[in-house]
């Protein structure tokens, strides 16, 4: 899965605005407003002339001149319920464009809490029963870690598993500029942040070769989202590039997540019953979280020793749904003990082979 673009999955970023002029932005989690409902629509021109301008403070781009064309929609619900989701059992958002006419569709699942941002995997959708290819995704580092200020610097690698491939793409970030930019929504202080995508190989003496593929530019705008990104062509090592692909964020709607597809938001944190149950080999654990915060599942057998941890992170409310794997255990009856906030609860569950 070459190319894989960490700035290209957060096309619906919102920030706060700054309290004065030219006030550096620092980005928290709570800026993202990846609430279920938001739809993003942008449009796009590809191989065009663009100049990306400088780095440093107080610096100012405009792009209100460039003409796009291609339209498009993304957008964010509940995991819960999509196509693949079950293969995600700590995603707590999925993104997702329209449909085509045939019914197909590219999702990505995401996990987010306070701290950090992860990429967990995508799912390629066809539109028929039993068709989908799930792509796993091992991110050796979030996407983000919060907060996130003018001057920092991280990386990030995404193992990809596809179609019994496996490969690792890294893409190199800095905030490198603050300053406004001026597009056909408006005018905006904003932070430019830098991804340089390439391949990292250690020699055998232990020197690191980078070897460049693209850079991608993105601006993002306090009370807006990204407003502008512009990517390199394929292997151009180039900072200063000439020529790109542009995108640009048109507006923000709101779609119903209440639909077939999306359940609405849990009144109580629990553990539903299992299924199926009793069972052979593995059961899904479907639980649901009311208020943000640390959920736990471990299984028990009937001694009182736990034997499997199938759930231990943060959870923003929602509808989720784990796996438990009891391929290494023998007949007999398990307790899954669920925790979130105040609430404590045990499933009886028993595995019959």
């Amino acid at each position: 899965m070459k190319h894989l673009s960490a700035i290209a999955l957060i096309v619906t970023l919102l920030m706060i605005c700054a309290d004065t002029p030219w006030a550096q932005v620092t980005i928290e989690a709570s800026d993202f407003n990846w609430e279920p409902g938001i739809t993003t629509t942008s449009s796009s021109v590809d191989e065009i002339r663009v100049n990306a301008g400088n780095a440093g403070a107080n610096q100012h781009w405009d792009f209100s001149a460039i003409q796009t064309y291609d339209e498009g929609v993304v957008h964010w619900d509940y995991a819960a319920g999509h196509t693949g989701a079950d293969s995600f059992p700590d995603a707590n958002r999925c993104r997702h464009g329209t449909p085509d006419p045939e019914g197909g569709r590219f999702l990505d699942y995401y996990e987010f809490d306070d701290e950090h941002i992860r990429i967990l995997g995508s799912v390629i959708d066809f539109g028929e029963p039993d068709t989908a290819i799930i792509v796993q995704h091992d991110a050796d580092n979030p996407l983000f870690t919060f907060p996130l200020n003018f001057g920092d610097e991280w990386v990030v690698g995404i193992t990809t598993e596809f179609m019994g491939r496996v490969s690792t793409d890294y893409s190199l970030l800095r905030v490198d500029a603050w300053g406004t930019i001026t597009d056909v929504a408006g005018t905006f202080d904003c932070l430019r942040i830098q991804e340089i995508d390439c391949d990292i190989d250690t020699l055998e003496d232990g020197f690191v070769h980078y070897e460049i593929y693209n850079y991608i530019y993105a601006w993002i705008a306090p009370d807006f989202g990204m407003v502008v990104s512009i990517r390199s062509n394929d292997i151009d090592g180039n900072p200063d590039f000439e020529w790109g692909d542009f995108a640009r964020c048109t507006g923000f709607g709101e779609n119903n997540v209440n639909s077939q597809d999306q359940p609405p938001i849990p009144i109580n944190s629990q553990l539903n019953p299992a299924f199926p149950n009793p069972f052979n080999a593995q059961t899904q654990l479907e639980f649901n979280v009311a208020q943000p915060g640390i959920v736990t599942i471990t299984v028990y057998d009937i001694n009182g020793k736990m034997v499997s941890c199938v759930v231990n992170g943060y959870f923003l409310n929602g509808n989720y749904f784990a796996l438990f794997n009891a391929d290494h255990l023998c007949s007999g009856i398990y307790y899954a003990r669920f925790t979130s906030g105040g609430i404590d609860q045990t499933r009886t569950l028993l595995l019959n082979r």
